[in-house]
């Protein structure tokens, strides 16, 4: 019995070594070739929001709450790449986030996940995987759950 909860608490070790974080995936990938990686940090989101007009649209809210975006599109990278891609994905340690939206249509798959603390949103990660397209974008900033819906229900 000993064994068996040693090997299984070595399975459980191993399989969180292996797995791997966001930056880490952006990191792999971005320099491969066909590869677009878009980083924007929070002085340019700054300097934008200067030129947001202040009015009752509730998705503005939204928008002044992204501290930082991260982009990489792997649509015209090789097959090969775009496999290696979704097995990255696979292996991403998602523990802390929980899933909002998972969609599959025509051999695409798109899923929105969000790290919560209370009545806040920390990160959105949108994952998009398919035989032609595959990307990953990362939102980080602060957005109040309240205006999250919101906006979701306009739509």
């Amino acid at each position: 019995m000993k064994k068996f909860i040693a090997t299984l608490a070595l399975i459980l070790v191993c399989q969180g070594a292996f797995a791997q974080s966001i930056n880490a995936l952006f990191k792999q990938f971005k320099e491969k070739a066909g590869a677009e990686y878009i980083n924007i940090p929070s002085l340019p989101l700054k300097f934008m929001r200067t030129f947001m007009k202040e009015d009752n649209d509730k998705s503005l809210y939204f928008l002044k709450g992204i501290k930082s975006v991260k982009v990489l599109d792997m649509e015209d990278c090789t097959p090969e790449t775009k496999a290696d891609f979704v097995q990255g994905i696979k292996q991403l340690n998602l523990n802390e986030y929980e899933t909002l939206v998972m969609a599959k249509e025509d051999g695409d798959n798109v899923k929105i996940l969000a790290k919560m603390n209370n009545e806040t949103v920390k990160e959105f990660i949108i994952l998009t995987t398919g035989e032609d397209d595959c990307a990953l974008i990362l939102l980080k900033g602060k957005f109040k759950k309240d205006d999250l819906y919101a906006i979701m229900s306009d739509c």
